[in-house]
């Protein structure tokens, strides 16, 4: 801290807050300075620790690799796990291994926090139409690792919504259907072409013997009875 106020660097960009209310964007910028020196020296980590014995033992696995050695590769496309074999020939390409795995989450909610605050802007109005929305979902998806979901698709949710509304009005037909179709209860019968209530034919009796079932002793007696 002392190299920067040597440097004239203005009191904020080292984390420190000055008198007046702060609006959020500017409380974000605040802590994000507030751990620029801790980030830098994660960074010098990385590079001069992390970065060599990454190489080291690289080299060293290649010098002492003899023969061939079969490695589990996992595919995440396919679901699967299969297994190659890994020779000393294998290894022949030209670099270093660099950590960047703090280095990069650290610019990802930075990218993250930066498109937020662009688009709560006023100036977000105007330049909106040059802005391709497919390509910040994309970025979207990168940052926030959802390609193995495969969540971003262009246009996907017009088309959800197309098949939605299919099924609204199908549903709709469904119940417009049962609602003009006769219960057979009370006076809830089909209407003839005239629109007038046609019930249901009566079933005729049974052809028999005339004979007539004899009423049940505990049955009330109905009709009048005779003066003697």
């Amino acid at each position: 801290m002392q190299m920067e106020e040597m440097a004239g660097a203005p009191r904020e960009a080292m984390g420190i807050r000055s008198p007046g209310e702060k609006t959020k964007y500017e409380v974000q910028r605040l802590e994000n300075a507030s751990s620029r020196l801790f980030q830098n020296k994660i960074n010098q980590f990385s590079e001069q620790v992390l970065e060599m014995l990454l190489n080291y033992m690289l080299e060293l696995a290649r010098r002492n690799l003899s023969g061939a050695l079969t490695i589990k590769v996992f595919d995440n496309d396919l679901n699967a796990t299969t297994f190659q074999t890994l020779t000393v020939d294998d290894i022949t390409g030209v670099g270093r291994i660099k950590p960047i795995g703090a280095r990069h989450f650290a610019e990802q909610a930075e990218l993250v926090q930066n498109l937020t605050a662009l688009t709560g802007s006023n100036l977000w109005a105007s330049v909106q139409p040059h802005f391709s929305g497919i390509v910040l979902a994309k970025i979207l998806e990168s940052v926030f690792d959802l390609k193995d979901y495969r969540a971003v698709t262009p246009y996907i949710q017009l088309a959800e919504q197309a098949d939605g509304q299919r099924m609204v009005q199908a549903l709709q037909e469904q119940l417009h259907q049962e609602m003009g179709t006769a219960t057979g209860i009370g006076h809830d019968y089909d209407t003839n072409p005239q629109g007038q209530f046609s019930p249901p034919p009566q079933t005729p009796a049974r052809p028999g013997l005339g004979l007539q079932r004899n009423p049940p002793a505990s049955a009330t007696p109905t009709g009048t009875l005779g003066t003697q």
